[in-house]
């Protein structure tokens, strides 16, 4: 139920206000959404409103796009008001501050000619005050940070303006350089919101948003549903990245939602990315948004030089996985007293553990999926449901002892491998595991700029938007990872992937990145070897359109699950047979999902594929109110699905 109705006694309420309200013996946190003279409760049963928080309501624009928003995802209205009012406790003691007319101070980088124009560009466009999608594209270390921080810099120190901005990171691990940078530049309190902030600094945090007070924010995804006084520019950085997917709770992306936010509210945002996702692209041929682009690094430096390294032709050990070639460019790299990187998305000290006595793998007693090896910790865990335990080393099945073998690499595997041929270097692993807390990834980057670490093995976590200027090499461990897939944009976020962590090699210094594969042959690695990006665009897009595929079709993806395998199946097929027919729209399903046994729950799942000219919320709403769900089981819906595990 999204709506709760309640008798309002000796206070004049209107809507956007928060109030607090009762609900069943507790005090709950609501947002008034509609007053009105009727009711169809009976006024004997209503409760009463018992105070309102915020004087100022919600700007009517705000709450519509929060209502907006849940009907494009399909979500309930109460779900992303949630998002705006994440909390209770938020509000105790709440007393707005005034805000002081005191002029900001700002310091603006030094920008080359190229970073001139655009952001000449983009202060132009903010000033029209009005929406505007903007793409800011620039090669890895070109310097598209120093852009948009000088124009956030104009804006914030004119003492004229009033307004908010917000900066969406897609990693908490990025916050702490971009916070540096900020202060380098602006005399301004930077609020820092996500999972890792403190109770008090959101209260603190949250109430400078409402009153207008705190100018600038940077934040995850969910600073977006944040209430703004003001909001006047929202920059996504790394608008590519998978990360702005929110896909528990209420479902939606970050980066649409930035777009639909700046629609209902009239202002600019700012799209930034080496490698922008084909969806923006197609925007931009579209001319539904605009584009500058920055074609060259800051200063003297080039591109890093790749080298590609042919697996089948290096004599590599046994349970080895640093070919000679590899080991030859690290030590010129510390020799010469520069950093090493080593990529391998894989977590913990092994995928797979398996019994050589009676072939049994380790696998997962809640989820379809093996147990990851995770050595020094000395645990064995499951990387969808959290679960683990001990590594006794003993078979469950067979009970002999000391017979599991570790089968493939992770990153902890690699490490140790590293420390056997590097024994005097000092060595840092960086990844969702090692780096569990900010200030761990505070000290793990501090070392790395200070220049006390020789080589760093991470995952995606080290490959994004990190400024390391002592970082002359990437060594990419198993480039094959990601060249296939079922996922419709597997190829794309591969391509990101080893363009970004390479993007980390040469910023400050002539750089190198040595990728390892055994396919040699692989398409998609020529076009990155060759910094051929446009063809591989081009491609993707024709590919894209030939089958149909978004943006060129809208696909939604419903997923049922429950605790029993047959009730699941049988249940999404009889949605399946109650779906109306029409050629706009083609149902795929329902098949097992990729992982079909999750968190000790059966799925099963349906995917819808429309064309751009359907309503594909008014066909699910026909389609699924033919059918009425049972409460032992789940049905959710992913419009715009990400991901199809």
């Amino acid at each position: 139920m999204d709506h709760l109705d309640y008798i309002v006694e000796n206070i004049e309420v209107r809507v956007g206000q928060i109030v607090r309200v009762p609900f069943k013996s507790k005090s709950k946190i609501g947002l008034v959404v509609e007053v009105s003279d009727k009711s169809n409760i009976e006024d004997a049963r209503l409760k009463a409103v018992s105070e309102i928080i915020n004087e100022r309501p919600f700007s009517e624009d705000f709450i519509k796009f929060l209502f907006n928003a849940a009907q494009y995802y399909y979500q309930t209205v109460n779900s992303f008001v949630k998002l705006a009012i994440p909390s209770d406790d938020l509000f105790g003691n709440y007393r707005p501050k005034k805000i002081t007319g005191d002029e900001l101070k700002s310091n603006h980088a030094v920008l080359n000619s190229e970073q001139a124009e655009a952001y000449g560009f983009l202060q132009k466009k903010f000033y029209e005050d009005k929406y505007n999608i903007i793409l800011l594209e620039g090669v890895t270390g070109s310097g598209k940070t120093e852009v948009y921080l000088n124009l956030i810099a104009d804006h914030l120190s004119n003492v004229s303006t009033t307004g908010q901005v917000l900066i969406l990171l897609p990693e908490i691990a990025l916050t702490k350089q971009l916070i540096d940078k900020i202060k380098q530049r602006l005399s301004i309190e930077t609020a820092v919101w996500h999972s890792d902030t403190s109770k008090s600094d959101k209260k603190k945090i949250y109430q400078g948003i409402i009153d207008g007070s705190i100018k600038l924010v940077v934040g995850a995804r969910s600073g977006l549903f944040l209430p703004y006084k003001n909001l006047k520019l929202i920059i996504v950085d790394e608008e590519h990245d998978g990360s702005y997917k929110q896909e528990e709770q209420a479902i939606y992306h970050a980066r649409d939602m930035a777009v639909y936010r700046a629609f209902h509210e009239r202002f600019m945002v700012v799209l930034v990315s080496a490698t922008p996702s084909i969806e923006t692209l197609q925007n931009i041929i579209d001319k539904k948004y605009e584009h500058i682009k920055l074609s060259n690094r800051y200063g003297a430096q080039n591109l890093a030089e790749y080298k590609v390294i042919d697996m089948k032709l290096e004599n590599i050990a046994y349970e080895k996985w640093i070919s000679n070639s590899l080991k030859a460019e690290i030590i010129n790299t510390i020799t010469n007293g520069k950093q090493a990187l080593l990529y391998l998305n894989r977590r913990g000290y092994a995928p797979l553990m398996i019994c050589s006595a009676c072939g049994y793998k380790l696998t997962c007693p809640n989820c379809a999926t093996w147990l990851v090896e995770h050595k020094q910790e000395r645990k064995i865990k499951c990387h969808h449901c959290n679960y683990s335990k001990t590594n006794h080393d003993i078979c469950p099945s067979c009970k002999v002892s000391g017979c599991m073998k570790s089968c493939g690499p992770g990153v902890e595997k690699i490490a140790e491998e590293v420390r056997n041929l590097f024994p005097e270097e000092k060595i840092t692993i960086i990844t969702k595991d090692t780096m569990s807390s900010s200030d761990k990834m505070e000290k793990a980057f501090s070392a790395i700029l200070n220049n006390e670490v020789s080589i760093i093995i991470g995952t995606q976590m080290v490959a994004k938007g990190h400024h390391f200027p002592n970082l002359t090499l990437v060594g990419i461990i198993d480039a094959d990872i990601g060249f296939g897939g079922a996922d419709l944009r597997a190829t794309e976020k591969t391509y990101q992937l080893l363009e970004q962590v390479s993007g980390r090699s040469g910023r400050e210094a002539p750089g190198r990145v040595a990728i390892q594969t055994y396919n040699t042959d692989s398409k998609l690695l020529k076009y990155i070897v060759n910094n051929d990006r446009e063809s591989f665009v081009q491609e993707e897009i024709s590919l894209r359109k030939i089958f149909k595929l978004p943006p060129f079709s809208r696909l939604i993806y419903i997923l049922v699950t429950s605790k029993k395998e047959a009730i699941t199946k049988d249940f999404a097929q009889k949605i399946c047979k109650v779906a109306p027919r029409t050629k706009s729209v083609e149902i795929y399903g329902p098949s097992p999902s990729y992982l079909v046994r999750l968190k000790d729950k059966y799925r099963y799942h349906i995917l819808m594929k429309c064309s751009k000219n359907i309503d594909c919320h008014k066909y699910l709403d026909d389609w699924l109110s033919q059918v009425q769900i049972p409460r032992h089981i789940s049905v959710k819906v992913d419009v715009d699905p990400y991901n199809f595990i």
